[in-house]
C-alpha cells in the first residue's frame, strides 16, 4: 500500500470535515423572520409578531418622501402665495407671474441636487454616524423644517414675495438633505432584514405619493380658501412625520429589530466584503435603466406638467379648477 496515497486521503477527509463544520456554523447564523421556523441549534429567536416591524418600515417608506410629495402637490397654495397682488387689466386675464410660472422648476432643482449630493455623502461616510442618529436626527430636521413651512401658511407674504421665495427654497434644501440621509439609513438597515422588509420600504415610498394626493383632494373638498386648505394639508404631513418619529422610538424596543440592528453593527466578514467597484458593476444595468426612466420623467414632471390645464370643454368644473393637479399625481404614484 502506498503511504503517500494514504496520507493524501486523510488530508482530503480532514478538509471535507472542516468544510461541513463551517457550513453547519453558517447555517446556525441564519436569521429567521418567521415565528414558525427554527434554526438548527433549536434556540429561540425573536420573531416579527403581528408584522409590527414590517408595518413600521412601510410607514418609514411613506415618510421618507413626505417633503417631495406634499410640496409639489400643493400647487394652488404656491399659486396663491406668488400671485400678482396688484393686478392690472392685462395681468388679470391669463398671465402667470414669473414666480408662478417658474417656482415648480426651482422646487425641482432644490430637491434633486441636495438629494443627489447627500445620498453620495451618506454612502461614503454614513458609517461614521450611528444608524440611530441618522434616522432619528434626520426625521427631527425634516419635521422642524416642515413646521416652518406650515407656519408660513398663515403669514402674509404679499409684501415680501422675494423673501418668502428664498426662505421656502432654503427650507426645501434642508428638508431634502435630511430626507436623503434618512432614506440612506433606512435602506441600509432594511437590507439587514429579509427581502420582504426592503419591499415594504419601497412600497411605502410609492404609497407616499398616493397619500399626499389623497390628503390634497380631501383638503380641496373642504371648499375653503387656499390658505386654510394648505394649512390642513401641511398639518397632515406634520402628523405623519410625528407618527414616524414615535414609531422610530418604539421600533428600538422590539427584540426582533434589535437583533438585526446588532448584525448591522457587527464587523463585516472580510471574506464576503464587496468593493464599491464590484457593487457598481453588479448594479450597472438596473441603475442605467432607472436613470433613464427618471431622467425622462423628472424632465417634465412636475415642472412642465403642473402648468398643464384641463381641456376648455371642462372649464368651470371642479376637475378643471380644483382636482386637475392632485388626481394625476395620485395616478402617477
Amino acid at each position: 500500500m502506498d503511504p503517500t496515497a494514504s496520507v493524501n486521503n486523510d488530508i482530503i477527509e480532514t478538509i471535507e470535515n472542516e468544510e461541513e463544520i463551517l457550513d453547519d456554523s453558517e447555517e446556525r447564523e441564519l436569521v429567521t423572520d418567521s415565528c414558525s421556523t427554527k434554526v438548527l441549534d433549536s434556540s429561540e429567536q425573536p420573531c416579527d409578531r403581528y408584522w409590527i416591524v414590517y408595518i413600521l418600515f412601510y410607514l418609514f417608506g411613506v415618510t421618507s418622501l413626505v417633503p417631495w410629495n406634499f410640496l409639489i402637490t400643493a400647487n394652488d397654495y404656491w399659486m396663491y402665495k406668488f400671485r400678482d397682488v396688484n393686478p392690472s387689466n392685462l395681468t388679470m386675464v391669463v398671465r402667470k407671474t414669473q414666480f408662478q410660472a417658474e417656482f415648480t422648476s426651482y422646487l425641482n432643482v432644490a430637491t434633486a441636487v441636495p438629494n443627489l449630493i447627500f445620498l453620495i455623502l451618506n454612502s461614503l461616510y454614513g458609517h461614521l454616524v450611528s444608524i440611530k442618529s441618522r434616522l432619528q436626527g434626520s426625521l427631527i430636521v425634516i419635521m422642524l423644517s416642515f413646521l416652518v413651512t406650515t407656519a408660513l401658511v398663515q403669514v402674509n407674504t404679499d409684501d415680501w414675495q422675494n423673501g418668502f421665495f428664498i426662505v421656502t427654497i432654503v427650507t426645501v434644501v434642508i428638508m431634502t438633505a435630511a430626507s436623503a440621509v434618512f432614506i440612506g439609513g433606512l435602506i441600509g438597515i432594511a437590507s439587514r432584514f429579509s427581502k420582504e422588509y426592503m419591499g415594504a420600504v419601497v412600497s411605502g415610498q410609492s404609497l407616499g405619493g398616493v397619500v399626499a394626493a389623497a390628503a390634497q383632494v380631501v383638503a380641496l373638498a373642504l371648499r375653503v380658501s387656499p390658505l386654510h386648505s394648505a394649512l390642513a394639508y401641511f398639518a397632515a404631513a406634520d402628523a405623519l412625520l410625528a407618527a414616524a418619529l414615535a414609531a422610530g422610538a418604539a421600533l428600538r424596543r422590539l427584540a426582533f429589530f434589535r437583533r438585526h440592528a446588532r448584525r448591522a453593527a457587527a464587523p463585516p466578514n472580510r471574506h464576503r466584503a464587496a468593493t464599491p467597484a464590484a457593487v457598481a458593476r453588479k448594479v450597472a444595468l438596473p441603475a442605467l435603466t432607472m436613470f433613464t426612466v427618471f431622467a425622462v420623467t423628472m424632465a417634465v414632471y412636475p415642472a412642465v406638467t403642473v402648468l398643464v390645464e384641463s381641456h376648455p370643454t371642462t372649464a368651470g368644473t371642479d376637475w378643471n379648477s380644483e382636482y386637475s393637479c392632485p388626481a394625476p399625481l395620485c395616478l402617477h404614484s
